[in-house]
């Protein structure tokens, strides 16, 4: 059991790292434009 709320708080972690680079990257574009 603990294991796999290990797993799951890494997917969380991996998933809001994501939103954020995504988020970094429009932000980048925009600026470019």
């Amino acid at each position: 059991m603990v294991t796999a709320i290990i797993i799951v708080s890494i997917i969380i972690a991996l998933i809001i790292s994501a939103m954020a680079i995504y988020v970094t990257n429009k932000a980048y574009s925009r600026k470019d434009d």
